[in-house]
């Protein structure tokens, strides 16, 4: 997606890649739900002495942290792909999106038609958008 802020790329792409390649970068949510019930009951009772692997039991009773950590992350991500939107919510065309991913259910004419989405890469905001969402998942996914 960042690579279309190249020079020689804009120049060239259509409005389709432009709309397959922000329907990719933007629609990959995973969200991760534990579910630590039994674990709570293990630390809580003190039944984790029962556990004889010291390295298992010290991960297990660090589990609570990890989770937590990652639920940050995940916040931290889904904030930047919610920056990402609004920024074409202001200056793109959903609708172009949309009909050039095939959906027909908006495939009629407007007056705003004519709003190109690759007018977006033209947005220093943008750019900074992509960049951070994108370099926030990567450390995420460490």
């Amino acid at each position: 997606m960042i690579q279309t802020f190249k020079v020689s790329t804009l120049d060239t792409i259509s409005e389709q890649t432009i709309a397959i390649n922000l329907s990719e970068a933007l629609s990959r949510e995973i969200n991760f739900v534990q579910s630590s019930g039994v674990l709570s009951e293990m630390l809580s009772s003190g039944e984790l002495k029962l556990i004889q692997n010291i390295e298992l039991k010290h991960h297990l009773a660090g589990f609570g942290s990890w989770i937590e950590r990652n639920e940050q992350q995940e916040n931290e991500v889904n904030q930047f792909r919610k920056d990402i939107t609004t920024q074409i919510l202001k200056s793109g065309s959903f609708k172009k999106i949309i009909t050039e991913l095939g959906s027909p259910d908006f495939n009629w004419e407007t007056s705003l038609d004519s709003v190109k989405n690759k007018s977006l890469f033209n947005s220093i905001k943008l750019l900074n958008h992509l960049i951070v969402f994108k370099s926030a998942s990567e450390i995420t996914a460490r």
